[in-house]
């Protein structure tokens, strides 16, 4: 199993485990490039590569989502996401 699958299998077993009904999570790898034109001229390149996660989770009624942009704690952060969605109104 890659990596980013097993983030996503960690993330919904970390929010059932905390109390959700549903849970959903997303992992992306993104590149993004960027060119600069300018006076009829490239003047400018560049090129990055962001890793992050979406997460959806239900208690009841109550949902939540959020995006990770820091994954390396994301797994620690999802009981306090169920825990929001079961005290919103």
């Amino acid at each position: 199993m890659s990596a980013m699958k097993e983030l996503a299998v960690e993330l919904v077993e970390a929010a059932r485990s905390a109390g959700a009904d549903e849970a959903v999570a997303e992992v992306m790898d993104t590149t993004i490039s960027q060119v600069r034109y300018s006076n009829k001229v490239i003047d400018a390149t560049n090129w990055w590569t962001e890793k992050n996660a979406y997460m959806f989770a239900s208690v009841g009624k109550r949902t939540i989502s959020t995006d990770f942009r820091d994954l390396s704690e994301a797994v620690s952060l999802v009981p306090r996401l169920v825990d929001l969605a079961k005290r919103s109104p």
